[in-house]
């Protein structure tokens, strides 16, 4: 299957209300994002999963995803241990008034919070290990969770996929639905490490995106406005109806409502990106972000927290007008984001590793 031109396009609309959603976007406008935002990404893991191509060859599958996924994770995490002990030795040796449990941390604390994988607790009822950077200056990397918990997806998927072919449909659908009630279940007691309650969870959304690639579902809806508005409307209603999802905190609400909303969602977006390539300069500009979509994930946080979370310390007046106005914490971030992605292409390794 070649990949279409459209999917890019939905990528660079997705991370766009990625960022937007960390911006401080009013509440309202958050969880209409959150309904649909990182479903997408996983329905179009599951669009773009070749089983057929790997299935002889699990071990060049696994190498070729931790690669793609794990690499990034693992080279971000010394950068930002860096940090935490930067900010820590500044804080004790000029004696900054800031009380934070994280600073009472060991290193080993720190890296084994990094290494868990999680962005955030391990759990409301158990949470010893702190949030990824939960740093009282605010310089943390929260979307990295994203990563392993979507490796760990990959997987499974194909995990169920050899199960499919070797005990059928029945089967493997029950061994999906204990894996994702497993998920539901994890995420009221203990979050699991690298997002694997995540991964079981979202089992669903990346499995319809692989069941539209196995099956020829055009996920674009062929082009047409009424089944576009339909699941609109669908997405609206669900939106309104469900609780504030949250997949990095665990907060699902109604578990019909949440994959409903996700997919729905998802279906819309992939409709607009196709609907864009009437318009080859906005298409362009969408597949611009898409390429940069894994870039953008890692660091649209650090590209705002670094240069501007001192001033939470020594100038807390133009902190908070920065925090207050989101459009400000948006437009930097991206603006810092455009400039070091220009800047990784004069070192082409670096700018593979993080091409979404």
């Amino acid at each position: 299957m070649g990949k279409e031109t459209w999917i890019n396009s939905a990528k660079g609309i997705g991370i766009i209300c990625v960022v937007l959603v960390h911006s401080g976007l009013p509440d309202i406008f958050v969880n209409l994002i959150c309904t649909f935002a990182m479903p997408l990404f996983f329905v179009l893991s599951g669009y773009l999963f070749h089983f057929e191509k790997y299935k002889r060859d699990p071990l060049t599958f696994v190498k070729k995803k931790f690669i793609r996924l794990m690499i990034p994770f693992f080279i971000i995490l010394p950068f930002l241990y860096g940090i935490w002990v930067i900010i820590k030795r500044v804080v004790i040796a000029y004696n900054i008034p800031y009380n934070n449990e994280i600073f009472a941390l060991t290193p080993v604390d720190i890296l084994l919070a990094l290494m868990y994988g999680n962005g955030t607790e391990t759990g409301p009822t158990i949470s010893h290990l702190p949030t990824i950077l939960d740093y009282p200056v605010n310089l943390i990397d929260i979307p990295i969770w994203f990563l392993p918990a979507l490796f760990c997806l990959t997987l499974l998927l194909f995990i169920l996929c050899y199960c499919h072919e070797r005990w059928g449909n029945i089967k493997t659908l029950i061994i999906s639905a204990i894996l994702i009630v497993t998920g539901f279940f994890c995420g009221m007691y203990l979050y699991l490490p690298w997002g694997l309650d995540i991964a079981f969870v979202c089992l669903m959304f990346a499995g319809t995106g692989y069941i539209f690639q196995r099956y020829r579902i055009d996920p674009t809806l062929q082009g047409r406005k009424i089944p576009a508005i339909l699941v609109f409307l669908c997405m609206i209603i669900c939106w309104i109806i469900n609780d504030p999802v949250d997949i990095n905190n665990r907060l699902y609400g109604n578990w019909i409502l949440l994959y409903l909303g996700g997919i729905t969602g998802s279906l819309f977006i992939f409709w607009a990106s196709h609907q864009f390539e009437s318009y080859p300069r906005i298409s362009d500009v969408w597949s611009k972000f898409g390429e940069m979509s894994l870039f953008i994930l890692i660091f649209q946080i650090p590209m705002v927290e670094i240069p501007f979370g001192p001033l939470k310390v020594f100038f807390p007046e133009i902190d908070s007008f920065i925090y207050n106005y989101w459009f400000c914490w948006f437009a930097f971030s991206l603006v810092m984001c455009l400039f070091a992605w220009k800047i990784s292409g004069l070192v082409p390794p670096v700018r593979r590793i993080f091409t979404g």
